[in-house]
């Protein structure tokens, strides 16, 4: 799998929530609310100097958390992405070690904006938080599923 979605499958795996998907095809249906969808976006690569043959990547990473219409819409959805950003950003290696703490040397997360809206997901309106993170790793081009 080539290393942006080793990254996407690895923070995924760290948010807390039952339903979290790493497909945009995957249908989220109203019963799997709460839920997040997690996807790589745009990719920035550059030829490293200080290592021939490595690039640096600056992969941009959509975490989109989606609760159900409810009187406290706002509060559900600070809820949701606090609980997200703490757990991706936790320093502690988790009891058991996931995908994340594997590659925690070789990346470098930082949480990059937060946006909130009203969209409707199936046939339900729902709210909707994003929380984009921005990664940054190398890779050498002739292996491009390895993460240095």
């Amino acid at each position: 799998m080539l290393a942006a979605g080793q990254v996407v499958h690895a923070i995924a795996q760290r948010i807390p929530s039952a339903s979290v998907f790493t497909s945009r095809a995957w249908p989220i249906d109203v019963a799997e609310l709460p839920a997040w969808r997690v996807t790589a976006e745009g990719e920035e690569v550059e030829r490293a100097y200080v290592e021939a043959g490595t690039n640096t990547h600056t992969l941009s990473v959509e975490c989109a958390g989606y609760a159900r219409k409810v009187d406290s819409l706002d509060d559900e959805l600070h809820a949701l992405a606090a609980a997200a950003i703490a757990a991706i950003f936790d320093p502690d290696p988790q009891t058991v070690p996931d995908a994340l703490d594997a590659l925690a040397s070789r990346l470098q997360v930082n949480l990059a904006r937060i946006d909130r809206a009203f969209t409707s997901e199936g046939q339900a309106d729902v709210g909707r938080v994003i929380v984009t993170l921005t990664v940054d790793f190398a890779v050498d081009p002739s292996d491009p599923e390895t993460i240095l």
